[in-house]
């Protein structure tokens, strides 16, 4: 049976999720073929949007993940004509670290002296790079990491690191960002993590009290798992509270801005959840669990917008909600559109070479 469903795992993230180019385009193609380097298959939206954002700032061009699950011609391909590809495209989430994934493939991509677009990517506290890491931005590199954070903690291998905002910021439209803001009586929660973080059972014991708040006073609870691992959790709040409605997750950035614009506030813990309640304009509390929030808010002058676990009320959130329509946004529209332009600008240098 575990041979089966190993089976079934391979096909459904080789041939049924979208992510791979045709063995026919890559081999006719006069187009640029760009090697992806980032996790995907996991039915994370996060993980999903990114790769999303990356395949728009490099139309016309292909990406080809190289990825541990790939179609067998697609594998082929990686093996016998690496010297196809014209560079490398690092994603988003938080990658640069201890670990250096598919060395084989990207080592010898490396080798050929390829460029290097580095596409809002997270960098892990420096306890200690891959090797790996330091032949990367030995190279030509373009784009830039998620925020100060992640560039402090890259100075000790790359000096010259830039700051690009997170990968998504690509889809900023400053028009729809500027369109008057929901005052319905829908809310949106989220909850999910990969690993369980200090003060996760107080927080959300908090959150549960907020949720009621909202509930006693008719607004409308909607639940949005970025997540599958986030189902679960949904399911559960539904059972202490029937009232609030589950959402299934997004399948693309537009049914995401879609969810986000129907409603009047959000807060959750997925980073992605809070990037995409940024870019539908959505006044939102963030539950920093971790440094990639802070690096994230910091970037676009929303500090305030965050608040760690463990330190905040379910009153604190009722006041901060009731508030929501005097959300402080600041500069953040500025900051969007710089990032978002440096990062066509940087993916175009990175296509033309220069």
């Amino acid at each position: 049976m575990k041979i089966i469903d190993k089976i079934k795992s391979y096909y459904k993230s080789a041939y049924t999720m979208g992510h791979f180019p045709s063995w026919v385009e890559v081999f006719t193609t006069k187009k640029k073929i760009y090697a992806y380097y980032g996790f995907l298959g996991d039915n994370n939206f996060g993980d999903e949007l990114v790769f999303e954002s990356a395949k728009k700032i490099f139309e016309p061009h292909i990406l080809f993940p190289f990825r541990r699950f790939m179609p067998v011609s697609m594998k082929m391909y990686s093996y016998f004509f690496k010297k196809r590809f014209s560079g490398i495209v690092i994603g988003g989430g938080t990658l640069i670290g201890p670990l250096f994934w598919n060395e084989n493939f990207f080592t010898t991509l490396l080798a050929l002296k390829i460029p290097v677009y580095v596409h809002g990517t997270g960098v892990h506290k420096n306890l200690g790079f891959s090797k790996k890491w330091e032949s990367v931005f030995n190279e030509q590199v373009f784009g830039g990491v998620r925020g100060e954070i992640s560039k402090a903690n890259l100075i000790e291998i790359y000096p010259s690191a830039k700051i690009a905002g997170d990968a998504a910021f690509v889809f900023f439209d400053k028009h729809n960002w500027n369109l008057k803001p929901a005052e319905n009586r829908n809310v949106l929660i989220n909850i999910g993590t990969h690993l369980n973080y200090e003060e996760q059972m107080s927080s959300r014991m908090e959150l549960k009290t907020f949720i009621k708040s909202l509930i006693d006073n008719k607004y409308n609870v909607q639940f949005l798992p970025f997540h599958f691992i986030d189902n679960q959790l949904g399911a559960q709040l539904k059972e202490e509270f029937p009232e609030i409605e589950l959402l299934e997750q997004p399948k693309n950035y537009i049914c995401a801005e879609n969810i986000f614009k129907n409603c009047s506030f959000a807060i959750g813990e997925r980073l992605h959840f809070t990037v995409m309640a940024i870019l539908s304009h959505c006044p939102f509390i963030s539950i920093n669990y971790r440094s990639k929030h802070v690096d994230l808010l910091e970037s676009i002058g929303l500090s305030h917008a965050g608040l760690q676990p463990g330190k905040f009320s379910s009153s604190l959130l009722y006041d901060i909600f009731c508030n929501r329509f005097y959300f402080n946004w600041a500069c953040s529209e500025n900051m969007l559109a710089k990032f978002k332009q440096m990062q066509i600008s940087e993916a175009s240098n990175f296509m033309s070479g220069k």
